[in-house]
């Protein structure tokens, strides 16, 4: 197991990072983008199996 100091590496130098929780899930985003509601219909789909 290793561990590395991510607090100097910019986020999206990280492999499997998503900005996905810094933005805001309200409805107003949701109208704005419907393919992103449908994404994370998606991707709690695919990771609750």
């Amino acid at each position: 197991m290793g561990f590395q100091n991510v607090d100097e590496l910019p986020p999206d130098g990280l492999p499997g990072f998503t900005s996905f929780l810094d933005e805001g899930l309200t409805a107003d985003a949701f109208s704005e983008n419907p393919g992103r509601a449908h994404k994370l219909l998606l991707m709690f789909k695919t990771n609750m199996r």
